[in-house]
């Protein structure tokens, strides 16, 4: 039974580490999150760059302006598929269709 014991310890042992390079740790998240702020960046301006494009190819004419990436559909109009009986409307109809107890078929 000395599992929480040894959780407990190594839980310990992590956070005074944790604690002594708490120096080190903090250069490195920083540097982290800068680097995920220039990426977020260059990603918005790709996606704006992007809607332009988009923006322009549709106000030339947007019914022949094709997007690029999208397919069109074989079959843009689908009929929906027919609702499947449930089970409660399955046992009515046959306990309807069955004979009673006492009669004979």
């Amino acid at each position: 039974m000395p599992l929480p014991f040894i959780a407990g310890l190594a839980l310990g042992s992590v956070a005074m580490l944790a604690f002594t390079k708490r120096k080190v740790l903090q250069k490195e998240i920083t540097l982290g999150a800068q680097k995920a702020k220039e990426l977020a960046a260059k990603g918005v301006e790709k996606s704006k760059a992007k809607y332009e494009e988009v923006k322009g190819e549709l106000q030339k004419s947007p019914k022949e302006a094709p997007i690029k990436g999208l397919k069109k559909s074989a079959n843009p109009k689908k009929e929906p598929a027919p609702k499947k009986p449930s089970r409660q409307s399955q046992a009515k109809k046959k306990v309807a269709n069955e004979p009673a107890s006492g009669e004979q078929a």
